[in-house]
């Protein structure tokens, strides 16, 4: 359980840094979860 949440966090931690990068990887994968961390911090 400790596992998951950690890596969670590290997933969300690693999603936002390599957004602001605009990675190539990110944004085809983040494009969706990044519509939700996008919504909701706006």
């Amino acid at each position: 359980m400790i596992d998951q949440v950690v890596t969670e966090s590290d997933l969300r931690t690693s999603a936002k840094l390599e957004a602001d990068l605009s990675s190539p990887k990110i944004v085809q994968q983040g494009k969706k979860e990044g519509n939700r961390h996008q919504t909701r911090e706006q």
